[in-house]
């Protein structure tokens, strides 16, 4: 037994990774095993025998020496690092552990020389690192092997808000400010970083010290020192936080241009530098007819129009070469059911950051219904010119914003004595002899629709003034609006009303004596006397009314210069022109020019004075309203804002221009009088200027000549120019009027794009709109409105034909909320049933909104939508949607979807259920739905997330959930992602209850692995019994063999006869074993009962192993706890017997020291037996498979223990078929106690 444990103790010993060494107390080496062979750096050969001191000169002198012989002599144990140093002067670091043992001491060493190198030289590194690292703005660290953190730079104070000293002092600090969303992929990240040899990256956010959230870029890098030893690792982290930003702005740019791109109703292209299609929009396709596969990769020049092929291949090529900006053309493209389509093409390239072109975006607009428009335009243009040219009423069409005659017909040549081109040279101001104030107003009226008649004098060829009387009305053309003006000759009917208006005047002065007002006046000024001139001047009924007033009182108020008038004419006798301001009765002040002298008596005392007075009111305010108007000519010349210049004819030299020149080309007057406009540089084109400048000499002036002027920056503007030439000193110059029309024009093209877009849309979309008076019963609607309701687009509108059209339930509904609108000014918004003319059942959307006028409803404004489309569509989604609810219940599934931009999920009815609750009974979260998810199953959500994003494919995996009840439910998520441009923007999915399949799976795991156990064992059984056969035969044939020699002794003879009985005695009950396992296991084992004394039986057993016991010299004690000598029972005595031999077998095999104790005893109507030894003990690992079939811990040929390890699994079949029970209670190295339990019947 000692020389067993020995040996065992030695191969330990030998094969242990620490190095084992023994030094005896002459100092002499006992024992080394292979590890301190490999410690020593030397082979243990040359130690074994040999003294400590001998084979390590100067080891005296050591730490390590004095620490033994303390071992050795005062027997004190020590355990240290230790740096030693070899012959060959390397060195290596150990952790020693000196011990003394009886032999002398026992020294364990365990080499920590790589990491003792490792540690040295992160200690060098993170040295030389953190000279650069703390002037870094970036947070860099450095982690030793250990995941300990050796350095973190200054940097991290501004970037998460901690200092160096904080980290350093909180292990846990850095991971605590990881913003939650990122702890797994930085757990990820570093499982996945480990010791590689290669550089990691990734972006992670942080929440600083002031709760912002910051981005970091974070590279990792592992260090080695010079022998590839890790010693490390080190990071950097860069904050991205403003570049992120930057993403984001630059993710939503490309999302606008998108949207843009793909909703546009214009149609879009991107077009490949080869000139084939890249990518084109639904407007695009929808335009021409085709499908999107049925144009990529082919070219505008393979829908193009065979007349217009080719009309654009040099601007496209000059687009590209960044000769021009933009390319803008209009061109017809045939679409794909053969019609010609008209479209305005605008081009602009698109460069990379080099330059280098990358496409071009091609806008696209058709235009077709506008070139259509324009030719019934002409048309209709035409059939006015023929009535207006053939007129005899003289017709004239000016331009109400300059006055300038646009066009005049031939009645009106004739009338005023000009040719075609001499009159519509003309301004109107040149015809009208009326002020430009009357002219303009009038101008205005008509323009405005205010006023339409006017009776004015216009001047003719010859010079003569005719009375006229003008109708005046607004027309429009195109987007122009003019006035068309009949100018009806009205001479002869005012001369004969002059005439007798003279003769009137005639006999009227002849009653009047005097025309100005005669007075006579005393020094106090009291009214002497006053001609009816005078009286009427100064509104009074007569003298004597008149002759109340003082005028001496007056002067002390208002504006009448009594005293200044007594001053002069004491001063000088008399006064001429003297103009001061009177009032009448009514206390209007009106202006007079008075002559006056004074009569004295003979002592040169003022008697009176005499003088005359003219009302001169009417005269001054013209001559104001003349200053006046001069002054705002000025003025308006300053502050037009239009450029209004004065150019000397014969040089173009510039004499005066107005502030809006200036700021419309952009000159300081100092740089523009003087020069010329070619100096200038002003006329784009020069040719152009030359055309003007013959106009203007062919007709002395030019009206609205649209020009293209060049500003001082270089910027071409549209003008609108009209000149005349006027003189100045005698000498021609032209005045000009330049009028910037670019945004105009611009504006003019977007409203008629905006008008033509609108109508498309409305037809797009099928809707319209309406309107509609109560108070006349009258109204209008779009095309768009007839269409829907049947009817032809230009069909009028009609109250009767639209409410018509609504099925009873639909009018009674569409009747209240017209009643409702009218007389409470409720607004309505309706879907209803409607059946058009043409009898075709449909949905509409009607919307009514009233409009008010001083209170009251004038007029209802509406649409009306064409829905059936959309109603048809709902219908098939509720059919659908009800579909999928019935086949996801019956499939036990629910579906769900994510939206990443509004970040919204959505779960299906069924959903609901799968997750044991009421359908729509709360709003699905992401938080309740991680809630549900088993907490061990929550790190696969992220991870296929990641899969997702990285491989933009389907995924599916299992995963469990936790219902409200508790339930535990497996389920199948199958996920469908849906990126655009790169990005993830919806997750769709399903679940679908596998629970069944789960268990069902994990039954066939269990069958499967209870099969690959049961093969196994079956192995080792057959292995076990050919060893448990081979080995008894082995001996009975060699034993045998030997006692057939003569030869050999009595004692040897009887030895070999014992050895041969044994091995007898094994073969038997390995067979006996076998065949009591197979009578189990196939069911054929019977019982015989009978009634019989167990504790004779267990007395028995005892006697059977007596010999054992005292051979092993264990201690062996039975204890009968019944009370009874003897005790009857009613059981087969065979079978447990067999079953008791087994476990004291078991007990005396397995138990090396101590004792076996067989119990007995009755309790609870059951026989109770125990057999209990102090042995081995059973292993925890196969304590639910001891009483399996072919069963040992150690089944290997060489083990300790004989048998075939069935003996345990043959009881229990045994106690089974008894009907007891058999179980075992027991711990590793101190034991085991098996109980035996059967019903107990006694003898009655």
């Amino acid at each position: 037994m000692t020389s067993s444990y020995n040996k065992q103790f030695s191969f330990t010993m030998d094969h242990l990774l620490e190095g084992c060494q023994i030094i005896g107390f002459d100092w002499t080496y006992l024992y080394l095993n292979k590890s301190a062979e490999i410690h020593n750096r030397r082979p243990n050969s040359e130690l074994i025998g040999r003294k400590y001191q001998d084979m390590w000169p100067g080891v005296e002198q050591t730490e390590v020496f004095k620490l033994i012989k303390n071992a050795l002599e005062q027997r004190t144990a020590s355990h240290f690092e230790n740096e030693f140093q070899f012959p060959d002067g390397k060195k290596g670091w150990f952790v020693l552990s000196i011990q003394p043992v009886p032999e002398g001491v026992f020294i364990l060493s365990i080499d920590i020389t790589v990491q003792k190198n490792a540690e040295l030289a992160l200690t060098e590194n993170i040295e030389k690192y953190q000279l650069i690292a703390d002037h870094s703005e970036d947070l860099i660290y450095w982690i030793s092997p250990d995941r300990t953190l050796q350095y973190i730079s200054p940097s991290c104070l501004p970037i998460t808000g901690y200092s160096d000293t904080e980290f350093m002092n909180n292990p846990m600090l850095f991971a605590s400010i990881i913003h939650p969303a990122e702890k797994n992929k930085l757990l990820k990240h570093a499982i996945e970083a480990g010791q590689e040899d290669y550089a990691h990256s990734i972006e992670f956010r942080i929440v600083n010290k002031k709760g912002e959230t910051r981005w970091m870029n974070h590279t990792c890098k592992p260090m080695f020192n010079e022998r590839g030893e890790f010693i490390g690792r080190r990071a950097k982290n860069h904050d991205i936080t403003e570049l992120k930003a930057k993403e984001e702005q630059l993710t939503e740019s490309e999302i606008r241009f998108n949207k843009l791109f793909f909703e546009s109703p214009f149609g879009m292209v991107l077009v490949n530098s080869d000139f084939s299609f890249k990518t084109l929009n639904p407007a695009f396709l929808t335009m021409l007819g085709y499908e999107e596969n049925e144009l990529l990769g082919k070219t505008f020049n393979e829908i193009t129009h065979p007349d217009d092929k080719g009309k654009d291949t040099n601007d496209v090529l000059k687009l590209i070469r960044k000769e021009i900006p933009v390319l803008k053309i209009d061109k017809r493209y045939i679409r794909k059911n053969g019609e010609v389509m008209w479209a305005t093409l605008t081009v602009v390239a698109n460069y990379d950051n080099d330059g280098k072109f990358k496409y071009n975006l091609a806008i696209i607009e058709d235009i077709t219904a506008r070139k259509q428009a324009e030719e019934e335009l002409r048309l209709s243009e035409e059939r006015y010119r023929s009535i207006f040219l053939n007129s005899q009423s003289v017709m004239l069409i000016i331009d109400p914003e300059s006055g300038r005659i646009i066009d005049a017909n031939e009645s009106a040549c004739k009338y005023y004595g000009w040719s075609y081109s001499e009159l519509c040279l003309k301004n109107v101001s040149e015809v009208n002899i009326s002020p430009h104030s009357v002219i303009a107003g009038n101008l205005s009226k008509a323009a405005e629709k205010s006023e339409h008649f006017f009776n004015v004098k216009h001047r003719i060829a010859d010079g003569s003034v005719r009375d006229v009387e003008v109708y005046s009305g607004p027309v429009t053309f195109g987007n122009e609006h003019y006035l068309f003006s009949v100018i009806h000759d009205v001479t002869e009917r005012k001369l004969a009303g002059q005439t007798l208006r003279i003769s009137e005047e005639r006999y009227r002065n002849i009653f009047e004596s005097a025309i100005i007002g005669v007075y006579r006046t005393s020094p106090d000024g009291r009214i002497l006397m006053a001609n009816p001139t005078m009286v009427s001047m100064l509104g009074y009924d007569s003298f004597e009314e008149l002759a109340q007033r003082n005028l001496e009182t007056e002067a002390k108020n208002g504006n009448f210069k009594r005293d200044l008038f007594i001053q002069k004419i004491d001063h000088e006798g008399a006064i001429f022109g003297f103009e001061s301001e009177w009032k009448t009765k009514e206390g209007k002040p009106i202006i007079v020019r008075e002559n006056a002298r004074a009569f004295y008596d003979d002592e040169g005392h003022v008697l009176y004075y005499e003088g005359t007075i003219e009302d001169i009111t009417e005269r001054r305010l013209t001559e104001n309203a003349l200053m006046e108007s001069e002054e705002k000519f000025r003025k308006a010349f300053d502050i037009n804002p239009d450029a209004i210049t004065i150019t000397r004819i014969s040089d173009g030299v510039y004499f005066s221009v107005n502030k809006g020149f200036l700021l419309t080309f952009g000159y300081t007057e100092e740089e523009v009088i003087g020069k010329s406009s070619v100096e200038l540089h002003i006329w784009s084109d020069p040719d152009q200027r030359k055309q003007f400048i013959e106009k203007i000499s062919q007709k002395n002036g030019v009206e609205n000549y649209e020009a293209k002027l060049c500003t001082k920056n270089g910027r071409i503007r549209d003008m609108l120019v009209s000149s005349t030439v006027i003189e100045i000193n005698k000498v021609p110059y032209i005045l000009s009027t330049s009028k910037d029309i670019t945004e105009l024009k611009l504006a003019r093209e977007s409203l008629e794009k905006n008008m033509l877009l609108l109508n498309e849309v409305g037809q797009i979309a099928k809707i319209g709109g309406w309107e509609f008076s109560p108070i006349t019963g009258e109204g209008e609607w779009t095309e768009e409105v007839a269409r829907i309701h049947g009817l032809d687009p230009g069909a009028p509108s009609s109250v009767e034909i639209s409410l018509g059209c609504y099925p009873p339930h639909a009018r009674a509904i569409i009747d209240e909320a017209l009643d409702e609108l009218l007389q409470k000014g409720k607004p309505y918004d309706l879907e209803l049933e409607f059946i058009a003319t043409d009898g075709i059942k449909k949905w509409i959307r009607t919307i009514g909104k009233p409009v008010y006028d001083n209170g009251k409803i004038v007029k209802i404004h509406g649409s009306i939508q064409d829905i059936t489309e959309k109603k048809q569509a709902e219908v098939a989604i509720k059919q659908s949607e009800a579909l999928l609810n019935q086949a996801q219940e019956i499939g036990k599934m629910g579906s769900w979807s994510i939206n990443m931009k509004a970040g919204t999920l959505n779960w299906s009815e069924n959903m609901y259920r799968l997750l044991g609750m009421e359908p729509f009974s709360v709003e699905p979260t992401f938080e309740l739905y991680l809630n549900l998810v088993h907490p061990d199953d929550r790190h696969l959500q992220d991870f296929y997330l990641l899969q997702i994003m990285q491989t933009k494919q389907e995924v599916n995996y299992d995963f469990r959930y936790i219902l409200q009840s508790g339930e535990i439910i497996w389920v199948q998520n199958n996920i469908s992602p849906v990126f655009e441009d790169d990005h993830l923007i919806e997750l769709y999915g399903t679940n679908i209850d596998i629970t069944e399949i789960k268990k069902t799976e994990q039954e066939l795991i269990r069958a499967k692995e209870h099969a690959e156990a049961s093969d196994r064992l079956k192995s080792e059984f057959l292995n076990n019994i050919s060893h448990e056969i081979r080995t008894p035969l082995n001996g009975i044939l060699g034993f045998a063999s030997l006692s057939a020699d003569p030869n050999i002794s009595p004692a040897n003879r009887e030895m070999y006869s014992n050895l041969l009985h044994k091995s007898s005695d094994r073969l038997i009950k390995t067979i006996t074993d076998i065949i009591d396992l197979s009578m189990i296991i196939s069911g054929s084992q019977t019982i015989q009962k009978e009634y019989f004394d167990v504790i004779d039986l267990l007395q028995q057993v005892s006697a059977e192993f007596e010999k054992e016991f005292e051979q092993k010299k264990r201690h062996f004690v039975f204890n009968n706890l019944t009370g009874q000598p003897t005790l009857m029972v009613d059981s087969d005595i065979t079978l447990l017997h067999k079953v008791l031999s087994q476990l004291m077998d078991n007990a005396v095999k397995f138990t090396d020291a101590g004792e076996i104790r067989l119990t007995c005893q009755i309790k609870d109507q059951e026989l109770t037996i125990e057999v209990k030894d102090t042995g081995v003990g059973i292993a925890d690992s196969i304590k639910k498979q001891v009483f399996g079939v072919f069963m040992q811990e150690d089944s290997s040929n060489t083990r300790k223990f004989e048998g075939s390890g069935n003996g345990l699994s043959i009881a229990n079949g045994f106690i089974q078929l008894l009907g007891g029970k058999i179980w075992f209670d027991s711990e590793a190295g101190k034991g085991s106690t098996f109980f035996v339990s059967l019903p107990y019947n006694s003898e009655d």
